[in-house]
């Protein structure tokens, strides 16, 4: 390849990275779980408008298993799809709880994922809803198997009372119990699966759910390697001319 040559592959891979990188800004962002998102409705972790995707982990402490909850804004009414699935299937089996702005539980579900249209693929325990909800704001729950929601911080301690559970499906109206925390049915147990997982989106989330926090763009794998390639053949491109530019 000759340099008149070199020059337009390298402005090509650009262009079309540029506009690559545009559109998946647009269409596929992803939020990544900096710190661990707490189990509390009331602490739950915002998730920035755009997202498609979280990118989470459950790590349990000494005392007590993770429960992940994130706050979301669904744009417009209809049906949303929401999946839970775990990096390695079953590790952690994941389950998901879905609530309204109010604390009202809407939605469980343990691997039944009946009531879901799927969006990517799901492994044999990863779960699933699809909802028909008006555009506002929303808290999701995912953690490892059988976790429940509770009206205080004292009935999960004790593992009492949860009234809400994975298994409860599609709720036929909102629960009259408001949720406080959700976690463990049994209470707090720190021997219970560890591992990522991510939360998919039918939809790009909507609105400000309170966070400053920008969803990061996703490039593939393939279109950042011929970036790459573009940058090379770029830098090669001038530091032919600086040599000839030399006495």
């Amino acid at each position: 390849m000759n340099r008149r040559q070199m020059k337009l592959f390298t402005r090509s891979c650009m262009v079309f990275c540029g506009a690559m990188l545009a559109a998946a800004g647009a269409n596929a962002q992803v939020f990544v779980e900096s710190s661990d998102a707490p189990a509390t409705l009331a602490g739950a972790t915002a998730v920035p408008a755009g997202t498609t995707q979280i990118d989470g982990e459950i790590i349990n402490t000494v005392t007590s298993e993770d429960v992940d909850t994130y706050r979301i804004v669904v744009p417009v009414s209809g049906n949303f799809t929401i999946e839970a699935i775990a990096d390695v299937n079953g590790d952690p089996d994941m389950n998901l709880l879905v609530f309204n702005s109010a604390g009202q539980a809407l939605a469980g579900d343990d691997d039944d994922n009946s009531s879901c249209t799927v969006i990517t693929s799901l492994d044999s325990l990863d779960s699933c809803l699809t909802l028909n909800l008006a555009a506002g704001t929303y808290f999701i729950s995912v953690g490892d198997n059988n976790i429940g929601a509770f009206e205080s911080l004292a009935d999960y301690q004790a593992g009492i009372n949860d009234f809400m559970d994975n298994d409860s499906g599609i709720l036929p109206s909102p629960s009259v119990e408001i949720a406080v925390i959700a976690g463990r049915e049994s209470g707090p147990d720190p021997d219970q699966d560890e591992g990522g997982y991510v939360i998919n989106f039918s939809t790009a989330l909507g609105g400000s759910a309170g966070s400053d926090t920008q969803a990061i763009p996703v490039l593939p794998a393939w279109a950042l390697a011929l970036l790459v390639i573009a940058m090379t053949g770029l830098g090669l491109s001038r530091f032919g001319r600086s040599s000839r530019a030399d006495p």
